[in-house]
């Protein structure tokens, strides 16, 4: 076995201007520290130690300077995101050809209490004289699904 990069984004936050993304890594070791980030665009999401627990909340941006990012949730009005992401390093066969993949999330809206988002696309990247890999997901079909915060 091998290990090899694994990136994963979360694309499109900027069509959502109500929330601001936080992930959250609560440590495994070291008493359950929990320690968060501002997600930014285009970033590659890294939880640290791959046992590690790793969320993603969504904040709304008029609570944006109460954000707590030592703490999970990171503020009392943050939604969790519909799937679960893992950004760890992978792990593959020695044989295997790729040598890095690179999975995109994107944000469809919101739905009941949560962030809706899907894996939209994933590309492995393919050693010497190999053709890399893309393949693309649909988006699913959420019932109810809104495209802005709904307000208390």
């Amino acid at each position: 076995m091998r290990s090899i990069p694994y990136c994963v984004k979360i694309e499109n936050m900027e069509h959502f201007p109500d929330v601001v993304f936080v992930g959250v890594i609560q440590q495994v070791t070291g008493g359950g520290k929990v320690e968060g980030y501002l997600i930014k665009p285009g970033e590659c999401l890294h939880k640290g130690y791959k046992f590690n627990m790793f969320h993603v909340f969504a904040v709304p941006t008029e609570h944006a300077g109460e954000i707590n990012l030592h703490a999970s949730p990171p503020h009392p009005t943050a939604l969790p995101l519909s799937e679960t992401i893992d950004p760890v390093n992978l792990q593959v066969e020695k044989g295997d050809p790729d040598s890095s993949i690179e999975e995109t999330y994107q944000v469809l809206g919101f739905a009941e209490d949560k962030v809706v988002v899907y894996k939209a696309s994933r590309h492995a990247i393919r050693g010497f004289l190999r053709p890399d890999l893309r393949e693309t997901y649909p988006a699913p079909t959420v019932p109810a699904l809104r495209l802005r915060l709904a307000k208390p």
